[in-house]
């Protein structure tokens, strides 16, 4: 087996200090045993939509990205992060990009949120992501990793994004492996800012995939697809 860590954190319109607080989830996992360590969306900045334009870089040219690709070296340790991409199409949008950054610093994976949530539910409930957010275009290939092959994605979510921590690791059957409380770190304190709302924490989890193969062969629905009546897509 081996371990992972999901990493929680809330992060702010400073994007140093942002940087800082996941190296510190990267370090202190790393140092726990995690060989792969998963990041929030976002986890560059949270600001207004208004200034984000201004906060996002290019992913060759984001000091954010290049200190998360030298902490996975350092700790010579896996990183899904995700990240606002700068688009050279559109100054007033940008993408919502997950990546995955291998043990030696390189980038494996730059996967952009595909489904943007706009909703008009005509209750003064609304949406409207795709005026700040450009879509992507392409479903990335997994991606080897220690724990096997992952495949990162972000899903649409409410209107008004609600952050109560309680980053997960579930597996296949639904269970529970590992869960970050709302705000007390379940693991070493972090070492900075000491102010709960700033804090940092991270939970680590086993990774059995021999479990995972007893479950598909316990229950092989994709030997029991209907090709017949719909074709496989490749």
């Amino acid at each position: 087996m081996v371990l992972c860590a999901v990493g929680q954190l809330c992060s702010r319109g400073n994007v140093v200090e942002n940087l800082i607080r996941c190296q510190s989830i990267i370090s202190r996992s790393a140092k726990a045993g995690a060989k792969i360590v998963f990041l929030p969306e976002a986890s560059d900045y949270i600001a207004p939509a208004s200034q984000s334009p201004s906060l996002a870089q290019p992913l060759k040219d984001s000091q954010f990205v290049q200190g998360i690709q030298a902490s996975a070296q350092q700790n010579n340790c896996w990183v899904s992060v995700g990240v606002h991409e700068k688009s050279t199409d559109d100054p007033n949008r940008c993408h919502n990009t997950s990546l995955i950054i291998s043990n030696d610093g390189i980038l494996q994976q730059a996967y952009r949120k595909l489904h943007l949530f706009d909703i008009d539910l005509g209750n003064s409930t609304s949406a409207n992501e795709s005026k700040y957010i450009i879509p992507g275009k392409t479903i990335e290939e997994p991606v080897p990793t220690p724990i096997g092959h992952a495949q990162v994605g972000t899903h649409i979510d409410k209107p008004l994004r609600q952050s109560w921590g309680h980053a997960m690791v579930i597996d296949p059957w639904g269970t529970v492996l590992a869960q970050v409380p709302d705000l007390v770190p379940s693991l070493p304190p972090p070492s900075i800012e000491d102010n709960p709302q700033w804090s940092t924490s991270f939970a680590l989890a086993d990774i059995d995939l021999s479990s995972l193969e007893h479950l598909r062969k316990s229950m092989p629905i994709l030997n029991q697809r209907r090709d017949d009546i719909y074709p496989r897509l490749e």
